[in-house]
């Protein structure tokens, strides 16, 4: 707790004929994180074709693809209960083959499904264009007069020129017709069908004014048949391809439902060698051995041991301990979800301090003091709770979120009940007195005072935690520059603010804090720096005065729980019967809304109150976070 878990770096020396095996193993215990090997004067380890390897994955995603359509239709579970009564996911249990075992095992059964469905699916899209083809001709058939086709088709002498053109545009074509024949029909309200008839010669000359005035041409191939009568054949074509088209996606979704679920397995089978394929290529060989480097937690570094010795029987070992080790945090149980939180804004490097612990506790209480109502917290809870016993148990991400949940629901629990918040006013509003200590609408000067001094508070454990940090790593200058000065500047202030003989002393701590300041500032940046650095006094005193925003929420959570209140009982006095439904329709969406929204807030303020005021005052990032190379199953479970 406070430092990173102790993360070690091995070289190991192995039989080469052993690197698959071992990698296979590493990959379904996931003890450690490989390292690409730097060992310049060996070369990289052979594997096999990555080419291949890629080509069998695009082959297999576009399957899937292809196939996606006619997948098996599950039938779609409430979300209610997918979310807290979830089922346990069904895992395959696969042998764990080699890499050419796995891609010659894809391989076969793509050589095996793809000329079944390749075909299929090509009649398929060719049925679909056809369709469209005859859609668009029967629309452009309909708006002609019901008279054989031949009479729209042209001769040696005479040009028939067919299309749409806007009512518009008409009058305009009348101007343009001269000696021309032209038969004009309306299509619909903005548009009409122009039939014009011209010589031969002055074709090119009319469909350039023609285009002019955005006629659009239509082709109709002409037969000795009515518009009607040809409507009714193209229909009747239309059918037949339809009808082929459910008898391809009836065949499709049986060859979906025999096989997606191997395809699935199959592809978290590739997309695991894949990764072991890419880590054998860290490693560096010689005629009859193989190098590797690995990052191992000093807690899986007897597994770690035990897992190579079984695999490659011979081995030798090279461990040391690194600055530019990955991050691994270790924190217990409880605060091990408020992890995430830290790694939100940036893990700490592996000697440095893990602010976690602290988080997990300060955070909680920003969150309570800012939704602060004793019945939004006890619904916060349940609903966390619910879904931390539901899909928490088969979700790890989920499970940390419902479990910080549940920490935010009980701290806004207890803060509730003390700002006496319990659906707002509504209880005393019926005549039920309620327990409290504080009332954030009518003691507003308190729970700001209250707010800032949290805020002090918070400041001065970042401030007290970097300094000890700094004072432990001999950075004893960076203790007293960064953290000491300000915390002598909290005493003295403290000190003025309690009068009488102590005034004196904390006006001197204060003066002190701000030479101090200064004469740190001169030597790092100058004159200038030195004499502006005064203003950081004032950076400083606004950064606590941000905890003001604890307040501001607090009221702003009251205040709409109030009116919420106000309208629902309005509405039950002032509307006979139904009065106490739509009161009551008021009440739960006014308060779920103010619980949602303010909610939000006081998470998102929560996290700017740590991130800008209180990690600026001490807390350095910068880490690496330790990923273990590990096998991620969601449809398969290793087998020997």
């Amino acid at each position: 707790m406070f430092k990173p878990a102790k993360v070690v770096h091995a070289k190991l020396i192995i039989p080469k004929l052993k690197s698959h095996d071992l990698i296979v193993a590493l990959h379904e215990a996931g003890v450690c994180q490989l390292e690409e090997c730097n060992e310049k004067e060996l070369k990289a380890l052979d594997g096999i074709d990555s080419a291949e390897v890629e080509e069998t994955k695009q082959r297999l995603a576009k399957l899937l693809q292809e196939l996606d359509e006619f997948k098996p239709i599950l039938q779609p579970e409430n979300l209610v209960k997918s979310l807290l009564f979830p089922k346990p996911p069904e895992k395959v249990k696969v042998d764990l083959l080699s890499d050419k075992e796995i891609v010659k095992n894809v391989r076969e059964h793509l050589e095996v499904i793809e000329p079944k469905i390749g075909k299929q699916l090509q009649e398929l899209r060719s049925n679909e264009d056809k369709v469209e083809a005859i859609e668009a001709g029967i629309e452009e058939l309909e708006i002609l007069p019901d008279i054989n086709t031949r009479l729209f088709s042209s001769t040696k002498n005479i040009a028939i020129v067919i299309g749409l053109i806007t009512k518009n545009a008409s009058l305009e074509l009348q101007t343009k017709l001269k000696n021309r024949i032209a038969l004009i029909k309306e299509k619909d309200e903005n548009t009409n069908l122009a039939i014009i008839a011209c010589r031969q010669t002055e074709r090119e000359e009319l469909e350039k004014e023609l285009h002019a005035i955005g006629f659009e041409p239509i082709k109709i191939v002409a037969q000795n048949k009515t518009p009607r009568q040809m409507i009714k054949e193209m229909q009747a074509d239309k059918n037949s391809l339809l009808a082929r088209d459910r008898e391809i996606k009836l065949y499709l979704r049986n060859m979906s439902r025999g096989h997606w679920e191997k395809l699935g397995i199959l592809s978290e089978e590739l997309e695991i060698s894949i990764e072991r394929i890419n880590a054998l290529k860290q490693f560096k060989t010689g005629k009859s051995f193989s190098v590797m480097e690995a990052w191992i937690p000093e807690k899986d570094f007897t597994k770690f041991e035990k897992i190579v010795s079984n695999t490659t029987g011979k081995y030798f070992m090279e461990t040391d301990e690194r600055e530019d080790a990955p991050t691994l945090l270790n924190n217990p149980g409880p605060l091990k979800p408020f992890e995430m939180l830290t790694e939100l804004y940036s893990v700490p490097k592996t000697n440095g301090l893990d602010p976690t612990p602290v988080i997990a506790i300060t955070f909680a209480i920003f969150f309570g003091y800012m939704l602060t109502d004793f019945m939004y917290g006890i619904l916060l809870t349940i609903i966390a709770f619910l879904l931390f016993r539901g899909i928490g148990k088969y979700n790890p991400e989920l499970r940390k979120f419902a479990s910080v949940l549940i920490a935010l629901g009980i701290s806004t629990t207890i803060l509730g009940a003390a700002f006496t918040s319990y659906f707002g006013d509504f209880f005393p509003r019926i005549g039920i007195p309620m327990p409290g200590l504080l009332d954030p609408l009518k003691e507003v000067v308190v729970i700001i005072g209250l707010a800032v001094v949290i805020g002090v508070l918070h400041i001065s454990l970042g401030l007290l935690m970097g300094f000890v940090d700094n004072f432990s790593r001999g950075k004893v200058r960076s203790a007293f520059a960064d953290q000491g000065i300000w915390l002598i500047f909290l005493i003295g202030a403290g000190l003025a603010m309690a009068g009488g003989i102590f005034a004196m002393i904390g006006l001197g701590l204060i003066i002190l804090s701000v030479v101090l300041n200064i004469v740190f500032k001169l030597q790092e940046g100058g004159a200038v720096i030195g004499i502006l650095s005064v203003f950081d006094f004032s950076g400083f005193i606004g950064d606590i005065f941000s905890y003001a925003r604890l307040t501001a929420l607090a009221i702003g959570t009251a205040g709409i729980a109030l009116a919420v209140n106000f309208m629902a009982l309005l509405v039950n006095d002032m509307v006979p019967v139904v009065g106490i439904v739509l009161a009551a329709i008021v009440f739960i969406v006014g308060h779920l809304f103010n619980l949602v929204m303010n909610g939000l807030g006081a998470f998102i303020h929560s996290l700017r109150l740590h991130f800008l005021e209180f990690f600026q005052k001490f807390y350095e990032g910068g880490g690496t976070l330790y990923k273990p190379f590990y096998a991620k199953r969601e449809k398969t479970e290793g087998g020997e």
